[in-house]
């Protein structure tokens, strides 16, 4: 695509009007800086974009809950609004690992009826070495459908008939996220015990029976999979055991999620590293060439 752009031969619009951020907001301040490959501040004039340093990813995991407990202070704002940002999956900064946190401080429930989501290994305690960590689907989990199902059936709620199908949709994509409204237990027609979870997205549900592989739990994403989407509030872990993934267009993209409110959490000189590296830019397509 650069290849394209940078030939002349073919027509090129450049949207430069910025739609996400208000005109003052410090997110785009900040966006600015990133983009000239300078660090980010913390901007309290706008009281809307924050970098908090800390070294240890321990500490970076508590700053991340006591974050989110703040940010659900804010007028108007909720778990779906709220979003954490990771640049990997794996690690004690990883999505697994954030999401099984935020679930342990925000939905503790272990009451209802749970559906084993994944298991994963990570090494918290160096002198136990690895432990396997089991997450579950628990009612009132933020989730997100990750992959393209055209079939799917879509409801609505009637306070008197209970889930009617909507006829007016069907199918649903790759990235929606919703919660989990309820986990049912209950026979089939053979007599077999099985399970389904329901997920409300925004004013309508789905009904996962024997597909629950196409659910993941969604309090953390990573970056990747944030792209072409929005949050009110943005929460952005950064270290050095990340150092594989840190790029400059990988930090933008994820900075540049939130609609009103950002903050960078974790360590001075790795923020700084993704802000000043460009590895991602190099592509040896021949295309200019040609």
């Amino acid at each position: 695509l650069q290849d394209l752009i940078d030939s002349g031969f073919v027509k090129v619009v450049t949207l430069n009007v910025i739609k996400r951020q208000g005109k003052q907001s410090g997110i785009i301040r900040n966006a600015n800086k990133i983009i000239k490959g300078e660090m980010i501040d913390s901007c309290e004039d706008t009281k809307d974009a924050y970098v908090i340093f800390r070294q240890t990813p321990q500490a970076i995991q508590k700053t991340i809950l006591q974050s989110i407990d703040r940010i659900l202070t804010f007028d108007g704002y909720t778990f779906e609004d709220i979003q954490v940002l990771c640049p990997q999956r794996n690690g004690l900064l990883g999505t697994y690992m954030l999401n099984y946190l935020i679930q342990q401080k925000f939905n503790p429930n272990d009451d209802g009826i749970k559906v084993l989501n994944q298991k994963f290994q990570i090494t918290l305690d160096p002198s136990k070495g690895v432990e396997t960590i089991e997450l579950y689907f628990k009612k009132g989990d933020k989730v997100i459908h990750i992959k393209n199902n055209y079939d799917k059936v879509w409801f609505i709620k009637d306070n008197i008939d209970g889930y009617k199908e909507d006829e007016s949709i069907v199918g649903i994509t790759n990235g929606e996220c919703g919660i989990i409204e309820d986990i049912l237990e209950y026979k089939d027609n053979q007599g077999e015990m099985v399970k389904r979870i329901i997920v409300r997205y925004d004013d309508r549900y789905v009904f996962y029976d024997d597909d629950f592989e196409e659910l993941d739990h969604a309090y953390a994403l990573t970056i990747h999979k944030s792209q072409g989407s929005q949050w009110k509030a943005v929460i952005m872990p950064i270290a050095k055991q990340n150092y594989l993934m840190l790029d400059n267009n990988l930090f933008y993209t994820g900075y540049t999620r939130a609609e009103q409110f950002h903050c960078t959490i974790g360590q001075r000189e790795a923020i700084a590293y993704a802000i000043k590296t460009y590895k991602s830019r190099d592509r040896y397509t021949n295309l200019d060439k040609r």
